[in-house]
């Protein structure tokens, strides 16, 4: 399992921009894992899942990142290439049964397009500070 120090703060080259409530990432493995995003950068995202899921889909597994809304616009960003970079416990203080982890991953290379979509994805589909 990976841990997150104040080190990977300061590895990150670009800035993060938190994700809508209705973003998601699917995780393809054996099993699927669909998951909320937290934020997103040029290079990477995180995201939240249950402790419980012990592996995040190993080298090699791709995911990809959709908004789910029927309202206003569709965005399905497919077969990114990643590799996880931190796993962290998330603690909210309460004491309530449901705890949750913090996954950050790594892009791998990406096509035109995915760079594209992505590009769309931070300016217009992001919360932005101010």
């Amino acid at each position: 399992m990976y841990q997150q120090s104040a080190a990977t703060a300061e590895r990150r080259t670009n800035k993060r921009y938190r994700a809508l409530d209705n973003a998601f990432a699917i995780l393809h493995s054996d099993v699927i894992i669909v998951t909320s995003l937290i934020d997103i950068s040029e290079n990477g995202l995180s995201f939240e899942c249950m402790p419980e899921i012990d592996e995040i889909p190993p080298k090699g597994c791709r995911l990809d990142v959709f908004l789910n809304d029927d309202d206003l616009y569709d965005f399905y960003l497919q077969n990114v290439p990643f590799e996880t970079t931190s796993e962290i416990e998330i603690t909210n203080g309460s004491k309530t049964v449901l705890k949750m982890k913090r996954v950050g991953v790594k892009f791998g290379d990406l096509s035109p397009k995915q760079h594209s979509l992505l590009d769309y994805f931070l300016r217009s589909l992001t919360l932005h500070d101010g």
